[in-house]
């Protein structure tokens, strides 16, 4: 076989698990989606006075020292389990995820969304967007 041959058969089959995976994920009910940090502002102001979401922080100990979102729940991502009962005690309720640059919050996000959490949220960019450090 020669290499254009083997590279599209590669690419195929990435695009087929990566819709397969999405198509799993709304079978069972999950669903993901990615805010901004505007979203999130808002999101946080108009639930104030009923805090009924999980704002959850998966960044480590060491990055936890720049600073967090007020009201978020720490969680290493290297320790995080969906079976958590904190998590579990949010599976209807709405979870907002994020992490120091929105890559692992959204892997955690996916984690939920495939065992049928169907309120996940993660912040693209993460903590780093948040604070100002770069923008999107």
């Amino acid at each position: 076989m020669s290499f254009d041959i083997i590279l599209v058969l590669v690419v195929g089959v990435l695009i087929l698990a990566k819709t397969a995976d999405m198509i799993y994920i709304r079978i069972i009910g999950g669903h993901v989606e990615k805010i901004n940090v505007a979203e999130l502002k808002e999101y946080l102001k108009s639930n104030k006075a009923n805090r009924d979401f999980l704002l959850l922080d998966v960044r480590t100990d060491v990055e936890l020292k720049i600073g967090k979102i007020g009201g978020s729940v720490n969680i290493d991502y290297r320790k995080f389990n969906p079976d958590d009962v904190l998590i579990k005690n949010f599976r209807e309720k709405p979870i907002v995820i994020y992490c120091e640059s929105g890559s692992r919050s959204k892997k955690i996000a996916n984690k939920l969304a495939r065992k049928g959490f169907p309120k996940i949220y993660f912040l693209g960019g993460g903590y780093k967007v948040w604070r100002g450090e770069v923008s999107l």
